[in-house]
């Protein structure tokens, strides 16, 4: 009786773990570097993470403003001085902080967005 012929398998490299998508680093990608160092530590500490580049819109959905951080569910934003659309964010019932000065306002801005320290 003949034997089938052995099958040699070559060793196969591991296939890489899927990494999911850090959505801390995706937020530091896009954001403005003025701001960074305050939002690495924001997002550290749990707190909730802003939208990057956040466009108002108005009633017809065309983008009358942006912003370089939003917080849309609490209509709290935050702009560089140098940004146009401050008047547009604040006449629609927004907060709007300086991004370049977060820090500073930091417990000004926790209690706008409905939290404690």
């Amino acid at each position: 009786i003949d034997k089938a012929p052995s099958i040699q398998i070559p060793e196969q490299e591991p296939i890489a773990p899927v990494v999911s998508c850090d959505p801390e680093n995706e937020i530091l990608e896009y954001a403005d570097e003025r701001c960074r160092d305050f939002l690495k530590e924001w997002i550290q500490k749990g707190r909730p993470e802003p939208i990057v580049g956040y466009g108002l819109e108005d009633e017809e959905g065309i983008i009358t403003a942006e912003s370089e951080l939003a917080w849309p569910a609490h209509k709290v934003a935050a702009m560089f001085s140098d940004q146009d659309g401050r008047e547009t964010f604040e006449a629609a019932g927004w907060h709007v902080f300086d991004a370049g000065d977060l820090g500073s306002s930091e417990d000004e801005l926790i209690s706008k967005l409905g939290g404690s320290q």
